[in-house]
């Protein structure tokens, strides 16, 4: 039995997708689609960002951003939108004004919670 090919999703087809308050990413090949968070998923999101901004960026490591923010990995063609990002001073090269950030090693940081 043939199988058909199926559509392999890139960081470009995100870039196109409508702007209608979902979230969506290319992981793997696939068009991954979540809705919009919840108010608890907020709240958990925004207590980890002080803790990371507290961790992180105060000692002067590097910079930590909410969502949303899109992260291309051009190596792979995927691309996501995390919670939160960190991105540490020796990386801080991935991050250009007015462009998303893109290389190998950001560090993303999704929230998976029963609210969302």
């Amino acid at each position: 039995m043939e199988r058909m090919a199926t559509a392999r999703f890139t960081w470009q087809d995100v870039l196109i997708a409508p702007e209608d308050g979902n979230r969506y990413e290319a992981i793997g090949g696939e068009l991954c689609v979540t809705p919009p968070p919840k108010f608890e998923h907020q709240r958990i999101s925004h207590r980890l960002a002080v803790a990371l901004d507290r961790i992180l960026v105060a000692p002067g490591h590097g910079v930590v951003v909410a969502a949303p923010v899109g992260v291309e990995f051009p190596d792979t063609e995927e691309g996501v939108q995390p919670d939160l990002l960190f991105v540490s001073n020796e990386r801080a090269g991935i991050i250009r004004r007015g462009c998303r950030p893109r290389g190998r090693d950001p560090l993303p940081f999704h929230g998976r919670s029963r609210s969302r």
